[in-house]
Order: structure tokens, then C-alpha cells, then sequence
């Protein structure tokens, strides 16, 4: 009797560990830098951001807060200016109802748009590297106008990363475009013994679809790459990273 009752006490107890280490996988904070090069301009953008996960939902907050309002250059191209949002950007997953909020602007104006969150077809390869003690494995994929090179830590079993990526048999540490022109490193990671409660941004907003943001988008690009005034052609981007605007339209 005693034996089956130590036998008992020990699956009690590793059964108890096993759930300790689950919750603790289930809720993480990421501090990422988040890197962007504008594919109009010749600035560098260069922010801090953090994502913070459970089991159910996530935010990836940018904080654009932390810099300067404005930067100006001049170069043999001309004179550049960038105004900078002052308020920190987020994006908001949600898992159970499969959709992700998040804030674009056209021109000036803001938009709040729903998306999806199975936007990714990955490509996983054998190529591995190790990131923050983390032994990390190699996936790509195109979207939306780009190419982009994840790494992914299977060890961390969220499928979850910073922006909009998701969809990888573990955490996302490092994911850039192919051309180098967005890029975000994760420069530490903390595990959560509870259920984080998450930023649930944009909920007095008013929630437009991606069809529909896209459409405005064409929209307003056409009307403004057909101004001129006094011999001065005014240019809009064909997207900031998701390229909305292609040969087609």
C-alpha cells in the first residue's frame, strides 16, 4: 500500500511539473528591435517594441513614442523629411477568432483594419543558428510583394512572432526581408508563470476590413500619382512593407 501510495504522490507530482512548465511556455514577453528602411526615402527607421503573448491572444506593441516627432536630411537626391507618429502602433492577434488588428495610414489619415492571422505559407529548411540560448531553425516565405526569412525557436512551442507573423512550429526571434528592408531581432525573451493579460488596443475605433482599406488605398494612389501642379508630380508609395499597389491595378 505504501509503495502504490509513493508511486501515486510521484505521478501527482511530475503531472503537476508538466503543467507548471506548460503555463510557463504559454505566456512570454519578446523585446524585439524593430528595423525599416522606406523603400521612398533614405531614412533608417530604427524602434523598440515587445510582444507579449498567452495562450489566446497577443500584442505587438511598437514604441514610436521614444523618438524624435521629425528628421530631415538633404542629399544629392534632394530634401527629405519623415514626420513620425507620435503614439505607440500596435498589433493585436486574437487566436480563438482567427483575426488581427492593427493601424495603417493613407497619406495622413488612419485606418483601423481587420486582418487575418493564416496569412503565411511557410517553408521550412534545415539551415538552424542559435538565438538567446534558443537553438533556432530557418523558414521562408513570400507576402505580399516581399520575401522574408524567419528564424524560429521550436523549443518555445508559440506559434507566434512580432507584426503580423505567425503560423511557425514555435516562437519567431529573427525575421527580415529579403531585401533587408525590414528586419526584427529579438534581444530578449521572459517566460510567464501566468496568464498575462493583454492590450486589447483600437476597440473605440472604428474596424474596417483589409479589402477594404486596399481598395481606398488604390484609390487615393491613383489620384494622386495623376496630380501635377506647375510641373511638380506628386509620388504615393505602392505600399509602406505590404505592397498593396502592383503593375495590375
Amino acid at each position: 500500500m505504501n509503495k502504490l501510495l509513493c508511486l501515486s504522490l510521484l505521478i501527482l507530482l511530475i503531472e503537476n511539473f508538466a503543467i507548471s512548465q506548460n503555463k510557463a511556455t504559454q505566456s512570454v514577453v519578446v523585446e524585439y528591435q524593430h528595423y525599416r528602411s522606406p523603400r521612398t526615402s533614405p531614412f533608417i527607421i530604427d524602434y523598440k517594441s515587445y510582444l507579449q503573448a498567452n495562450s489566446d491572444e497577443s500584442t505587438y506593441e511598437i514604441y514610436l513614442s521614444e523618438i524624435d516627432s521629425s528628421r530631415s536630411i538633404i542629399n544629392d537626391k534632394g530634401s527629405h523629411t519623415m514626420l513620425y507618429e507620435k503614439n505607440n502602433s500596435y498589433y493585436y492577434k486574437n487566436f480563438e477568432n482567427g483575426y488581427l488588428i492593427n493601424r495603417e495610414k493613407i497619406l495622413m489619415k488612419k485606418f483601423y483594419i481587420e486582418d487575418g492571422i493564416d496569412l503565411f505559407d511557410w517553408e521550412l529548411k534545415n539551415e538552424k543558428k542559435e538565438i538567446l540560448g534558443h537553438e533556432c531553425k530557418r523558414a521562408e516565405v513570400s507576402f505580399r510583394g516581399d520575401r522574408y526569412i524567419a528564424y524560429y525557436a521550436p523549443d518555445v512551442p508559440i506559434s507566434n512572432g512580432p507584426w503580423k507573423f505567425h503560423g511557425l512550429p514555435g516562437l519567431i526571434l529573427d525575421v527580415r526581408s529579403a531585401d533587408n528592408i525590414f528586419r526584427l531581432i529579438a534581444k530578449s525573451i521572459e517566460f510567464a508563470n501566468e496568464n498575462l493579460e493583454i492590450i486589447k488596443p483600437y476597440q473605440d475605433k472604428k474596424i474596417i476590413s483589409r479589402a477594404e482599406f486596399e481598395a481606398l488605398y488604390k484609390k487615393k494612389y491613383n489620384e494622386v500619382n495623376r496630380y501635377n501642379e506647375e510641373g511638380v508630380t506628386f509620388k504615393m508609395s505602392k505600399g509602406a512593407i505590404e505592397i498593396i499597389v502592383t503593375d495590375d491595378n
